[in-house]
């Protein structure tokens, strides 16, 4: 069961900033239905005990959102999370080029080319050419006494 609570919601010091356990616990209990199970808010679903979550920003953090509480939910990690995220890097995509394209900027088609490594030294042979380590019959040794 969701209980309210009466401290101020958390807000990270910055984006980088670990979500506290108390909060990723907060967060459970806000989206638990009446039976006790978490839902997912992106497709409705049960988040079953042990199974992987992801603690996604409702508006991203690349769009301006904020590192908070009230910014934060569960959904499930796969596919829920991997399907969201990439649609909007997709949308962040397109949005960027269309603004390009409104402001007259041109991006590079092709690859940028560096000036590459300086040219070696021409080698005289890469290898000996083989020499015979004995001439002649090879013999038992003599030992003498």
């Amino acid at each position: 069961m969701a209980r309210s609570r009466k401290a101020q919601s958390w807000v990270a010091k910055h984006h980088d900033q670990a979500i506290p356990e108390s909060v990723k616990r907060h967060i459970l209990e806000r989206q638990m239905n009446a039976a006790g199970e978490v839902i997912c808010t992106d497709c409705g679903n049960v988040i079953r005990p042990g199974q992987v979550k992801a603690f996604d920003h409702e508006t991203p953090l690349a769009d301006g959102g904020e590192h908070s509480e009230a910014n934060l939910r569960a959904i499930h990690e796969k596919p829920c999370h991997a399907i969201k995220t990439a649609a909007e890097a997709k949308a962040r995509t397109k949005a960027r080029s269309q603004f390009a394209a409104v402001h007259g900027i041109k991006t590079s088609k092709s690859e940028l080319r560096s000036a590459g490594f300086a040219p070696a030294a021409p080698q005289h042979r890469a290898t000996a050419p083989r020499t015979p380590k004995f001439e002649g019959d090879i013999m038992a040794r003599r030992i003498t006494p």
